[in-house]
């Protein structure tokens, strides 16, 4: 577990910022709300520790063929929000990698469908320049 490179879309770090700033109060803070998903995953994922998270919360995410991605409802800590607008993100996480993709919340009305898309999307960019890294 301590060899996992942690390294997420930028484009998830650019959208987890803007609805923090946007529907969070002032105490939101974006790296601890990062930091604290990416502890709690870890141990779920690496660690299996079962009752970290629980299904409603963290789960494996179809559609993604043998692709290990997960969901789950991200908690900004602080932020004020109510439990059903907090933001789902989408995460792929193997032995060498563990890597946000995107993100979206029921305060702007998202779709599933299209959010799992950005994730699919994205997925094949980070495996893209994972290999190309790889190759080097």
């Amino acid at each position: 577990m301590n060899d996992v490179k942690i390294e997420h879309h930028p484009k998830f770090n650019k959208e987890l910022k803007k609805f923090i700033k946007k529907h969070c109060s002032s105490n939101a803070n974006f790296n601890k709300t990062v930091n604290g998903a990416v502890k709690l995953i870890k141990k779920k994922i690496y660690e299996k520790e079962d009752t970290i998270i629980g299904p409603k919360h963290f789960n494996s995410a179809r559609g993604f063929d043998t692709f290990p991605v997960y969901w789950h409802k991200l908690e900004v800590a602080n932020s004020g929000l109510r439990k059903v607008q907090h933001p789902k993100c989408y995460l792929y996480a193997d032995e060498e990698h563990f890597c946000f993709l995107c993100c979206d919340s029921h305060i702007n009305n998202y779709k599933d469908s299209q959010l799992k898309a950005t994730a699919k999307q994205r997925l094949r960019e980070m495996l893209q320049k994972w290999s190309m890294v790889a190759c080097k």
